[in-house]
């Protein structure tokens, strides 16, 4: 079964509401980069409706790992534009020069992540996530915090934790 069909009809089975059109999109996709450029593309609405499910992410990590979508490793990743991270992770982020980046840490994540030069960096947490920051020079971190469940713990720098919710 291609990876939209099949996640797709996990959003009817478990009633997630979605639009005709990301449905159609989703049902004709036959490679994880489709999936993956979706999920950026929508990571609000992803994080609300907790999709995919964690299940979901582990059937798949061989193929959704070279897209940026990371579940249960144990890695350091240096620039990538964009990263999911998900399940049980434990991560080394590092971002320097001018790199413009934006992170997802969800479920039991920890992540590392050292920030500097003039590195821009657009991090969302959710669930029992744990980040430490170490930002330095001229880089800018900011973190939206969509659990109180969620740990960011920061060293120096100009971060900022703004604590966000799903819009309703």
């Amino acid at each position: 079964m291609r990876i939209g069909k099949e996640i797709a009809l996990e959003l009817r089975k478990n009633k997630i509401e979605i639009c005709d059109q990301y449905y159609q999109n989703m049902m004709s996709f036959s490679n994880y980069a489709q999936l993956a450029s979706m999920y950026f593309r929508g990571s609000d609405w992803s994080m609300e409706n907790d999709f995919p499910r964690l299940d979901i992410l582990r059937k798949h990590k061989g193929g959704l790992i070279t897209c940026g979508m990371v579940t249960d490793v144990s890695e350091t990743y240096s620039n990538k534009r964009y990263l999911a991270v998900f399940g049980d992770s434990d991560v080394e982020l590092n971002y320097d020069g001018f790199s413009v980046s934006e992170l997802i840490i969800r479920h039991q994540s920890k992540a590392r992540i050292k920030a500097s030069q003039n590195a821009i960096l657009s991090i969302n947490i959710i669930d029992n996530a744990d980040i430490h920051i170490d930002c330095e020079d001229e880089a800018q971190v900011n973190v939206y915090q969509y659990s109180n469940d969620a740990t960011v713990t920061f060293y120096g720098g100009k971060v900022k934790v703004i604590k966000s919710e799903f819009k309703k």
